[in-house]
C-alpha cells in the first residue's frame, strides 16, 4: 500500500472479502420475467462489498457454479442467501427478499 497510495482504498475492500464472511446470492428464475429482474437489482442496488452472486434460470443446468447446484425456483423468483455454502430458507418472490435485505 505504501507503494500505491492511491489503491490503498481498494486494496482495503480487497482484505476485506478475503478476511470475509461474505454472503452469496443465488437467484433462480425466468430472466425475461419482471421480478426476477427486480430481485437482482435488488441485491445490486444495495452495498454489498462482501457479496457473490450467482443467477441461473428456471429449470437452467447450474453448469459450474456450485453454488446453484439443486437450486429450484419455487415461484416466479427465489433467492437463496448463503455464508460458506451453507443456506438459509429459501426466499421466494421480491417483496421476501426485500424484506429480508432491509433488516
Amino acid at each position: 500500500m505504501s507503494a500505491s497510495p492511491v489503491a490503498a482504498g481498494q486494496m482495503l475492500v480487497a482484505l476485506d472479502f478475503y478476511l470475509g464472511p461474505v454472503q452469496e446470492f443465488a437467484v433462480v428464475g425466468d430472466f425475461s420475467n419482471e421480478e426476477t429482474r427486480r430481485a437482482l437489482q435488488a441485491i445490486r442496488g444495495r452495498f454489498l462489498p462482501n457479496a457473490v452472486i450467482a443467477a441461473k434460470s428456471t429449470g437452467g443446468d447450474s453448469g459450474l457454479v456450485p453454488l446453484l447446484a439443486d437450486k429450484t425456483a419455487r415461484g416466479p423468483v427465489t433467492t437463496y442467501i448463503c455464508q460458506n455454502f451453507a443456506c438459509q430458507a429459501p426466499l421466494v418472490g421480491v417483496d421476501a427478499l426485500e424484506a429480508a435485505l432491509g433488516s
